[in-house]
């Protein structure tokens, strides 16, 4: 299994270079909460939490033990979506943040 490792730097310079050649209108960001049980367990060559596996070898120790009690959710669950697959209260709170930016 494949897992992208990178720094936090790297992933911002990645997300700003997404957005900066995007064509057209800049998507909606929608980040989730995790919510309910979410299993974390071990498969072959990689730990998984909830749908996501992650190599085995990003791991020194166990990767479930670190999934669990380590891993940074903040960003878990992150989609992008066209402004107009949103609600109209969710546009308008990105035109609103869009005002509060410029």
């Amino acid at each position: 299994m494949t897992t992208q490792v990178m720094t936090l730097e790297e992933y911002a310079d990645m997300i700003g270079e997404l957005a900066a050649d995007w064509d057209g209108d800049q998507p909606a960001v929608l980040i989730g909460d995790v919510t309910g049980n979410v299993s974390v367990n071990a498969k072959e060559g990689y730990s998984k939490y909830g749908p996501v596996g992650y190599a085995q070898e990003c791991f020194e120790g166990n990767g479930v033990f670190e999934l669990g009690q380590h891993g940074d959710r903040r960003f878990f669950g992150t989609m992008l979506f066209a402004a107009e697959d949103l609600a109209e209260e969710a546009r308008a709170q990105l035109e609103a943040d869009k005002e509060v930016t410029a």
